[in-house]
């Protein structure tokens, strides 16, 4: 705008009897005017239109332009007003039943059925994320209710609230109300998440019914084209996962969403796991590359091959923080030596009888010493630990170094001194593969 003025403008107090939530998202998605408050949860009847126009400063021309606001605002209100009244002459249960005609994706059935599927994996992860079974199950099994409501038809940004409205009009139980709303929770990069257990473990197992239900119906993201949002859904799901820090398989709670999700008879639904998986991993590979440095990423996801996001987002934010340290690079030196020697060496079997030096012994000791420590640590998800626990293997590597010769002449000494360092490098390795770092 070149002349941005500010006129204020107002509409019928009685209207104030509408949820606040219906009249500001018509304000701000609809007419792109601003709300006032009274107080923090009061709504106001007044309300700021910018116009690009230099003579609103005039008492009149502001004048004009406030009625002619007034005009329009009030009239989407009456309309909010009439179909909210008549969204309630039914129950959220009997607005669902409307479901059935609505098509989700081709070959995904309707909404209905996508709806029930949302229920039933809810109530069966529920326990997993400390919700209860009953109210997941319940608020999964109206959470796409409120679709077939004209309010929802009339403005779809209040898909959600309006399902809590109407939840809470029935006398829904606990928080099935509120999770119904927040189980489309993040709705963006850096929204808020669900507050509820309940609303956490239904915005899971939409995510994952999205996510299962596309990728079974053949449907898959090429380049920038993403009309389903799949990216979207992923990094929410991920979002979702890593807020409450429990341990998680994701390659094992994709399959429980896909054994549900409708598919093409004949298809192969190992593949389509495959594929499922390498999907949601990118995302997450991406997500953690925006805030580490690539390399500690990298180093990570080629350690254990373990899928479980908040141990992979604890392994990262430990490593990050030990690389930032002057100690890293001797440390990273050591074992990139280390896991040099040992490439084409998998076995990580030692004869301790066979031992000739005491070097070998004294690392063997280490091993046997720091080895459960780290691990304890590392089933804590104490990361820092127990990289500081593996690093303390640094000194008896070095020793190893300097008063043998790993690679003897000898088959049999040769293989026993691989076997020492392939189960040192083994037990690094559980937290970061630091082969795949840069030498500096």
């Amino acid at each position: 705008m070149e002349w941005p003025v500010t006129v204020t403008c107002s509409f019928d107090e009685t209207l104030l009897d509408l949820p606040p939530r219906l009249l500001v998202e018509s304000m701000r998605v609809h007419q792109r005017v601003f709300p006032l408050w009274r107080s923090e949860d009061q709504l106001d009847h007044h309300f700021l239109a910018v116009t690009n126009n230099p003579f609103a400063t005039d008492a009149e021309t502001a004048r004009i332009i406030a009625a002619g606001n007034a005009k329009v605002i009030g009239a989407r209100f009456h309309d909010a007003r009439f179909f909210y009244a008549d969204d309630r002459r039914k129950t959220l249960e009997e607005h669902g039943a409307a479901l059935a005609s609505m098509r989700w994706i081709r070959g995904g059935g309707t909404m209905a059925d996508k709806q029930r599927r949302v229920a039933d994996l809810a109530a069966s992860l529920a326990p997993r994320f400390g919700a209860d079974p009953d109210l997941a199950g319940r608020a999964g099994a109206l959470c796409k209710a409120d679709l077939a409501t004209q309010m929802v038809g009339e403005f779809p940004e209040l898909q959600g609230h309006v399902g809590r409205l109407l939840a809470e009009l029935g006398g829904e139980p606990g928080d099935v109300p509120l999770a119904i709303e927040e189980h489309y929770l993040p709705r963006f990069s850096g929204d808020a998440l669900p507050t509820t257990a309940t609303g956490r473990v239904v915005a899971i197992a939409d995510r994952l019914d999205t996510l299962a239900g596309c990728f079974a119906c053949g449907i898959r993201v090429k380049g920038s084209n993403d009309p389903l949002a799949l990216r979207r859904a992923a990094i929410g799901l991920l979002q979702l996962l890593l807020m409450g820090g429990e341990r998680i398989d994701l390659g094992e709670l994709l399959a429980e969403a896909l054994t549900r999700a409708p598919h093409p008879e004949g298809s192969d639904l190992d593949a389509v796991a495959r594929d499922l998986e390498a999907f949601v991993m990118a995302r997450f590979t991406a997500w953690l590359k925006e805030r580490h440095d690539t390399e500690v990423v990298e180093a990570v996801l080629a350690g254990s091959g373990d899928r479980d996001p908040v141990a992979l987002r604890a392994r990262v934010e430990a490593l990050s923080a030990l690389a930032a340290t002057p100690a890293f690079g001797p440390i990273k030196a050591t074992f990139k030596r280390a896991l040099g020697l040992v490439k084409d060496h998998p076995d990580p079997t030692c004869d301790v009888a066979a031992f000739s030096a005491d070097a070998e012994r004294a690392l063997h000791r280490a091993l046997l010493d720091l080895g459960p420590r780290a691990e304890a640590a590392e089933a804590a998800l104490d990361y820092p630990a127990a990289l500081a626990l593996l690093s303390e293997l640094k000194a008896p590597v070095d020793r190893l170094f300097d008063e043998v010769m790993v690679m003897a002449e000898d088959p049999a000494v040769r293989a026993n001194r691989l076997g020492l360092l392939r189960s040192v490098c083994e037990a690094f390795r559980r937290v970061a593969d630091l082969s795949v770092m840069s030498a500096e």
